[in-house]
């Protein structure tokens, strides 16, 4: 998906992002916290005496919060509990559970007002015809007059309830100083703010003279008038919001915060704009302005460890976003929880979690890895016999790209203490403990090693994509070798849920051990990604043998991929000759040219990104079977320009895995080398016997079947 297309995406979805309560928009309020009471008229500041002792408290903010909000106004009310010295807060409950909770908590500094103290005739003959969201934005006004009148207060700061302080709101006072009004731009795309507005009706700010009253007076007619979640571009009309345009113009003493700091959202700093966000002595930075509040709109509480960041559709969010300003609200969230807990069941977003758009899973200490941004993500499976292998192919990558991430699921105890011992960059071990449950362990024994790890693919990509904080994941058979950079892997991969790549074998060989290749898959943290994922785990849990049954669509875990395409929707399907390519698809036919040009190799017309050595024995440093089921053809340019790069770096790799273990016989095949296929020597390779390797290779098959051994 193109960068413009992807704006335009998520900005189709603006119009929503100040939804109240995402599963509830359609529900019409209900609340009778005071069923007997009367409900009495609504009264101007001008013509009445304040109700209440003038509170003295330096910062006054009221807000609107519903059941699902609870745990947002919490966090709220922390934030000015650490941040501010001297505040007042007033909550206005739409609904009984949440005046219920809230009133027992006898919270610091807070007033709790129900619905019925600020509803009038004129708000209640609105209120059946008016969805939640579009209430709770109807109500912002008379909750502010209300505030401003009876409390007597010289200023009230309207925020909604999923606004977090990291720092003074001080700062708010500051820039308003000397202003009758403050407003906060949006600075979002120019045709955005010209169809949803300006300035964010989520934090504004009235003082209490004459002419902020007055501004509150326009902003409740208007809203009483018309306020739909639905723009009317004809009338330049959208919600709450859309109104605030005419106030610097009607109105004097309007203040508009020029402070990046200062009501910084997903719409302005996620998606939007290229502002330089670091951390500095504690402290987050928006450009040169300190952190103020930060709009956490659109986020879905499932769980206390689940949420989706941005509900409407996925976003990509840069890693100090959320490690530095994403990680600890939800921190803050998860101990408002706890807070809570008893009344926990009528909290959470109702919406099942598999459909959340930018999935974020609370991450454990254990979770928490340092990937830079644009990373590409890999894993694999290793068992003994395939730590060379894997080792081979961490560095395979690490020498092709320096921003990546490598999970390896360690299926025995030798293999994680050695690749622990070895103490690798960017490197997160998995043992298999970690991702084992009672179904895996239940077919653990009636499967050898290799259909074990078969059986581990899916779980071990769903592990890691509800563990670590990565958007995308693509599962590597420890055999694969990267020649070129992963670069256009991923860029073929963008707009698609699940990657895969044709065997482009023979037709009898897709025929029994499928059309689709299961060594080298990819994953993306969404819903439709996890439907597979899923559906793959309980087939391979229900069979994963190495004994084709082509008659009823079965080998290992890979024939099961012919039925992703007509299941499932987002499949990307690779045809890029150069990316995982293989014995079955370049020696097999042997119709593909392989050449170097320029040091590149090339399949055909595609650069050789990835190359697949399966079905390859390693019996020591020096002695390989190229391929163990049956004799071959290799000729002079697939041995010079894929397999010897690759067993030189494999041998590398050997002398690096000497230094961190004395004996690595255990780490080679013991199977017997008399009976090698496809046997090859390194030290016996040379330029005068490439031609004999060839022509054995064809002319002693029967040789081969007789189990003798074939050398160069």
């Amino acid at each position: 998906m193109s960068e413009g297309n992807f704006v335009t995406k998520v900005a189709n979805h603006i119009k929503n992002i100040f939804a109240y309560m995402a599963d509830d928009v359609n529900e019409t309020l209900t609340l009778d916290v005071a069923p007997d009471s009367v409900v009495q008229p609504y009264s101007t500041y001008e013509n009445n005496e304040i109700k209440h002792t003038i509170d003295s408290a330096r910062h006054h903010f009221c807000t609107i919060v519903g059941k699902e909000y609870l745990f947002k106004v919490l966090a709220f009310h922390q934030s000015l509990q650490k941040n501010s010295d001297s505040f007042k807060l007033w909550i206005c409950c739409i609904d009984e559970i949440a005046y219920t909770i809230l009133s027992s908590m006898e919270l610091d500094n807070v007033e709790i007002i129900t619905l019925d103290k600020i509803e009038d005739k004129e708000l209640l003959s609105v209120k059946e015809e008016r969805k939640t969201n579009e209430y709770c934005w109807t109500l912002k006004a008379p909750l502010i007059q209300y505030v401003l009148y009876n409390y007597g207060v010289k200023d009230c700061i309207y925020c909604d309830s999923d606004i977090y302080f990291f720092s003074d709101p001080s700062e708010i006072y500051q820039e308003w100083e000397g202003y009758s009004i403050f407003l906060c731009p949006q600075r979002d795309l120019e045709w955005v703010e010209n169809a949803y507005g300006k300035y964010q009706a989520g934090l504004i700010g009235f003082k209490n003279d004459e002419n902020a009253r007055k501004c509150l007076t326009f902003w409740r007619s208007k809203c009483l008038e018309w306020c739909s979640g639905t723009p009317d571009t004809d009338n330049n009309r959208f919600g709450d919001q859309k109104y605030l345009d005419e106030v610097p113009t009607m109105f004097e003493g309007v203040r508009i915060i020029g402070n990046l700091g200062i009501d910084a959202a997903p719409w302005n700093l996620v998606y939007n704009n290229d502002y330089n966000i670091y951390e500095k002595d504690s402290c987050m930075y928006v450009e040169n302005y300190k952190l103020v509040a930060f709009h956490f709109a659109c986020i879905n509480i499932f769980n206390d460890s689940e949420f989706d960041l941005w509900n409407f559709n996925y976003i990509p969010i840069q890693s100090i976003i959320k490690n530095k300003i994403y990680l600890p609200y939800l921190t803050v969230v998860r101990e408002c929880i706890d807070k809570i807990r008893s009344n926990i069941k009528y909290l959470y977003n109702k919406n099942n979690v598999m459909e959340a758009k930018t999935y974020y899973k609370y991450p454990l200490p254990k979770y928490r890895v340092d990937i830079e941004d644009g990373s590409y993500c890999f894993c694999t499976i290793v068992s003994k016999e395939y730590l060379i292998r894997g080792l081979t192919l961490y560095y395979s990558i690490k020498k092709n790209t320096n921003k990546f991430h490598f999970w390896m699921c360690c299926v025995d105890d030798i293999s994680y203490s050695t690749l622990s011992n070895m103490e690798l960059e960017n490197v997160t071990l998995i043992p298999l403990q970690d991702i084992e449950d009672e179904e895996i362990r239940a077919v653990k024994e009636e499967r050898n090693t290799n259909e074990f790890c078969w059986t581990l693919k899916a779980p071990l990509v769903d592990y890691i994509l509800k563990n670590f904080d990565i958007d995308s994941v693509i599962y590597c058979d420890a055999d694969l070798f990267f020649f070129d950079d992963p670069k256009t892997i991923f860029e073929n991969f963008q707009g698609y849920y699940i990657y895969i790549c044709r065997q482009r074998g023979t037709s009898e060989l897709e025929r029994v051990h499928g059309g689709f290749q299961a060594g080298f898959i990819g994953f993306k943290k969404e819903a439709e990604a996890f439907r597979v994922l899923d559906w793959w785990r309980k087939k391979c849990i229900e069979w994963c043998f190495d004994a084709p049954q082509p008659e009823i669509d079965r080998w290992g875990d890979q024939k099961y991929l012919d039925q992703i395409p007509m299941k499932f929707i987002g499949i990307k399907i690779e045809n890029n000759l150069g990316i995982n390519a293989a014995p079955w698809n370049v020696i097999f036919n042997n119709d593909y040219k392989i050449e170097k040009i320029n040091d590149e190799v090339y399949v055909e017309d595609d650069k050789l990104i990835l190359y697949h050595f399966g079905s390859m024995i390693f019996y020591n440093e020096n002695e390989y079977d190229l391929w163990k089921l049956k004799p071959l053809t290799f000729n002079n340019s697939i041995i010079d320009n894929i397999y010897i790069p690759y067993i030189n770096e494999v041998r590398d790799t050997i002398k690096k895995l000497k230094t961190v273990e004395n004996d690595i016989d255990e780490f080679y095949s013991n199977n017997d080398i008399n009976k090698a296929m496809n046997y090859f020597n390194t030290q016996k390779y040379n330029d005068n016997t490439k031609k004999t390797f060839i022509s054995k290779s064809l002319q002693n098959e029967e040789d081969y079947n007789g189990r003798q051994r074939k050398r160069l």
